[in-house]
């Protein structure tokens, strides 16, 4: 497949990921009042408690979802899909769409905490490395490989979101609760 078709399958397969964006945005709208209310209460060891089985919800459910978008894909028939690696594509697309419902959390807790710089910060650095290798990517691959580039952006989203949630969490705990062996 060449030209503008090349990507027809692209589009295809990542329109049957476009729910877990809604689920995720829902899911934030219902979570963040309650947490935030946790955390004017101070209570900042079940606030991450929170984040952290959330978290594991909402990517295990999202794989389960992939794994289920990936069962149904060779059942539809679409012009879009034929001749496809369809499989391969949907492997890329839910390692894109996984991380993204695993840093809902760590996201949620540094907007209650007012830290909207850092989740700027966080999600540009995402995006210039999504950019950098998705364009490496397409000029030395075929079309798919351009979601490997799209999937580090959120890797990279991933990991610095629980990064600097924990650094702040961990700067809000009491002393006593630091287990860091200092009095």
């Amino acid at each position: 497949i060449a030209g503008p078709a090349a990507y027809a399958p692209l589009a295809a397969v990542l329109v049957l990921f476009g729910p877990l964006r809604i689920v995720s945005l829902a899911f934030m709208n219902m979570i963040q009042p309650e947490l935030a209310k946790l955390m004017a209460k101070n209570e900042v060891g079940r606030v991450w408690t929170q984040a952290k089985i959330w978290a594991v919800v909402m990517g295990l459910g999202s794989l389960v979802y992939g794994c289920g978008i990936l069962f149904v894909l060779p059942m539809i028939k679409s012009q879009a899909l034929a001749d496809a690696s369809i499989g391969f594509i949907g492997l890329l697309a839910i390692a894109n769409y996984v991380p993204i419902m695993l840093y809902i959390m760590p996201r949620v807790i540094l907007e209650i905490l007012g830290d909207f710089r850092m989740v700027a910060f966080i999600t540009t650095a995402g995006a210039i490395v999504g950019l950098i290798l998705i364009a490496i990517l397409l000029a030395i691959a075929s079309p798919p490989w351009s979601l490997a580039g799209a999937a580090a952006s959120e890797i990279v989203v991933l990991v610095a979101s629980w990064h600097f949630a924990h650094r702040h969490m961990r700067a809000l705990e009491p002393r006593d609760d630091r287990h860091d062996g200092q009095s």
